[in-house]
């Protein structure tokens, strides 16, 4: 443990600091709290990822692209970040449309992030486009 005083809650970096901050609002001094590392949840950020990935998915598939929709899906990955499997909480109102959004997250690539060990699962998204 170290004697130093806690980082504070000013966002800065790791530097000595100068004449005031910049027109970020980020200050330098020794011990300062990153902005890209450190406090981040990373169920959060799994999740956000995957949230990326899944829209990727269904932007690039043509059955998708021509149907609007807004639906909550729980979703459970693998250890290996597979989709295992994936239930919609309502419906799209088509049972088609809601078969090819299952479908098409469940075929999705396996991504290179892996999911937190202990990943709260299922992983509850609200998934949606309008036309």
């Amino acid at each position: 443990a170290s004697d130093d005083p806690p980082a504070g809650s000013d966002l800065g970096i790791d530097a000595d600091g100068g004449a005031g901050g910049d027109g970020f609002g980020l200050v330098g001094r020794r011990g300062g709290r990153g902005l890209l590392e450190g406090s981040g949840d990373p169920f959060k950020y799994y999740a956000s990822d995957l949230g990326r990935q899944i829209e990727g998915a269904l932007v690039e598939r043509d059955r998708v692209r021509g149907i609007s929709y807004s639906v909550e899906a729980n979703i459970w990955v693998n250890s290996d970040g597979t989709i295992a499997r994936v239930d919609l909480a309502g419906s799209t109102g088509d049972q088609r449309e809601d078969a090819i959004l299952i479908e098409t997250i469940t075929a999705m690539r396996k991504s290179s992030k892996l999911p937190p060990s202990d990943m709260p699962q299922p992983i509850r998204m609200m998934i949606s486009a309008e036309l």
